[in-house]
């Protein structure tokens, strides 16, 4: 699994893009009417700018967890490495991976790469939806089922 060198400079202004538009997401919901006096046409108006926004923040958090480097396989890993022996939850390795498919890659690790990670099916002390990994090395082939 290959690491891709990106610069720190990237990576803080990628925050910054983040941090601008939760701030314009935020004074937007700000705008939303609670009284019910906008017209229908105001509140269409309202909602597709939501919309909007909220679809650049998603290409935002897109990027970011894109400078991370590999593919999203490769950055789920990174993640699980990094928190070897911790529950991690699914929503987190969502967002780390990028991808909507991430529960396939999480899977591919154990099953294809044989890496050993726990799920709630595996150990009943991980509640569902979490995962959690119990060693840095992958089973050798031999071992792997």
């Amino acid at each position: 699994m290959k690491s891709v060198c990106v610069s720190e400079q990237d990576k803080l202004k990628r925050v910054a893009e983040l941090r601008a538009r939760m701030q314009h997401l935020n004074e937007k919901m700000a705008e939303l009417d609670i009284y019910g006096v906008s017209s229908p046409g105001e509140e269409s108006e309202f909602w597709l700018g939501w919309v909007d926004e909220a679809e650049g923040l998603t290409r935002t958090l897109r990027k970011i967890s894109q400078l991370q480097g590999g593919s999203a396989r490769d950055r789920i890993l990174n993640y699980l490495e990094k928190h070897m022996g911790e529950p991690v939850e699914g929503s987190t390795l969502a967002a780390v991976s990028g991808i909507l498919s991430w529960a396939r890659r999480v899977r591919e690790l154990s099953r294809d790469y044989g890496y050993d990670i726990s799920t709630s099916t595996t150990d009943p002390n991980l509640k569902p939806g979490q995962y959690r990994l119990e060693s840095l090395a992958p089973a050798s082939p031999e071992n792997q089922m």
